[in-house]
């Protein structure tokens, strides 16, 4: 009966994180509501339901590539901003 119970809370945290949450932080939830479990039984439950985290890759900052041969535009302005009317440069 507590299996069931039990079986039914793992897979109402793993959908409702959308599949992201692993047996650790579902271990986590349940012991926040009372339950006295080990990550390592949560994980054989996953298992056993066939439930597995995605893991998703951190955000990795991609810059701008400076050291390329391609043509560089020519600076036209060089700094002198002041015009007569706007959207004549």
């Amino acid at each position: 009966m507590r299996n069931r119970k039990v079986q039914e809370r793992i897979r109402y945290h793993f959908n409702d994180s959308h599949g992201r949450y692993g047996a650790p932080k579902i271990t986590f939830l349940l012991q926040q509501e009372g339950y006295t479990l080990t990550e390592r039984t949560v994980g054989l439950y996953m298992r056993e339901l066939g439930l597995r985290s995605c893991v998703s890759r951190k955000f990795k900052v991609r810059t701008t590539d400076s050291n390329h041969d391609l043509p560089i535009a020519p600076n036209l302005l060089n700094q002198q901003f002041n015009v007569e009317k706007p959207n004549r440069v």
